[in-house]
């Protein structure tokens, strides 16, 4: 074993399982899945070369991807979907895999402390201060959605049906979670309870791991802390941009880019870790549109300029 401390990815290959609105999109996720986890745990490796950073997976994945993970150090623990599991056609099935990763890792090694996060997540810089705030908190990413948020509404109504209160509940994503061993078992035993509850249930609701997650934090409430001075979720679509310069200024350890999946994140793997190197972080910024908008944008911006003009010059001559 490299270290007490353990980062990790987790990717569960279940083609009978959905595995997210946000992927169905894409032909052939199972690469593209495989492509963002390279980059993600290379780059971590790159800015925490003392922990043992790992791809956490329930196959054996192609040699491709495992040499790259081979050649920058990167451990490969193969664990079973046994777990945390869901009915096929829960549109967030396969996300649940994380919880069971967790899970596994605190039961089969003795690591000191647990991180882990999304395949579309790369590394700004070291996860050093993420420890020592882990020796007191469990972090969550609180995604800061409010009232105004349909999506939060939604979340809402279903946490409030099941525990049959009226509550303002926060919020937490999936893509981040790290703590000491200690807060780490409590943290999985308390999800298990409500995972069961769940089963027992057979509570349906719509969203993925982030309910269990969210349920969790509210009942160890005391001991969660929100890790956004630690990684944000970055958005950088045309039509939804929704970027800070937290990339650079008071600077997070972890960029996390969904839009990115099949844009920046593949060109990364492409030009540069499947040739064994890593790009500088002001080429990272670059080519995942943290610092510009892609011309696609930059034309569709333009072309609805003049087209805007075009409608308020016709207003005035009525």
């Amino acid at each position: 074993m490299e270290s007490t401390k353990l980062i990790f990815i987790s990717y569960a290959y279940c083609p009978e399982k959905a595995t997210g609105l946000n992927m169905q999109k894409y032909r052939d996720s199972f690469n593209l899945y495989c492509k963002n986890f390279c980059v993600g745990l290379v780059t971590l490796k790159r800015d925490n070369p003392e922990c043992s950073v790992a791809l956490v997976t329930n196959i054996d994945i192609p040699d491709e991807y495992a040499e790259i993970l081979k050649q920058n150090n990167v451990l490969i623990y193969k664990e079973e979907y046994n777990s945390f599991k869901f009915p096929d056609n829960h549109k967030w099935s396969g996300a649940f895999y994380k919880l069971n990763a967790l899970k596994a890792m605190i039961e089969n090694y003795n690591y000191e402390y647990y991180c882990y996060m999304d395949t579309d997540v790369i590394c700004n810089k070291s996860l050093d201060a993420v420890w020592k705030e882990a020796d007191e908190n469990i972090l969550l990413y609180d995604i800061n959605h409010g009232l105004n948020v349909r999506d939060y509404n939604l979340f809402l109504d279903e946490v409030n049906r099941f525990i049959g209160e009226n509550t303002y509940t926060t919020h937490y994503g999936g893509e981040f979670f790290a703590a000491n061993v200690k807060n780490a078992k409590l943290f999985i035993d308390e999800a298990q309870k409500i995972y069961n509850e769940i089963i027992n249930r057979n509570y349906e609701f719509s969203s993925g791991d982030e309910f269990i997650i969210s349920l969790t934090a509210r009942s160890l409430k005391e001991l969660i802390k929100n890790a956004g001075a630690y990684i944000f979720r970055f958005w950088t679509d045309r039509d939804f941009r929704l970027v800070s310069t937290c990339y650079k200024y008071n600077a997070v350890s972890l960029l996390h880019l969904p839009s990115e999946k099949n844009r920046g994140i593949v060109k990364i793997f492409n030009k540069y870790i499947k040739k064994n190197k890593i790009p500088s972080k002001r080429k990272i910024y670059k080519i995942c549109h943290l610092n510009t908008i892609g011309y696609s944008a930059i034309i569709k911006n333009f072309l609805s300029g003049i087209y805007n003009f075009i409608i308020c010059k016709g207003d005035r001559k009525k």
